[in-house]
């Protein structure tokens, strides 16, 4: 698949709005589970990984993804 058909989104990031960035995905899939991580992040200014000891969000895959908490 060309550059030009494959799924994109342009985000602008920042409080300033100072950095532009367009990100370009195999499919649909893809680009669906990016915007919600970016959903997941709004508001952060910083990010860490942990090894155990948090909650966890399982995916799963269709035309529509969705999100289920695991306790």
């Amino acid at each position: 698949m060309s550059e030009d058909k494959k799924p994109k989104v342009t985000i602008v990031w920042g409080n300033d709005k100072d950095v532009t960035k367009t990100y370009v995905f195999e499919n649909e899939t893809q680009k669906a589970f990016f915007m919600k991580g970016v959903d997941e992040a709004n508001g952060w200014l910083e990010y860490e990984e942990v090894e155990y000891g948090h909650e966890t969000i399982s995916y799963v895959e269709s035309n529509m993804p969705i999100s289920r908490v695991i306790p």
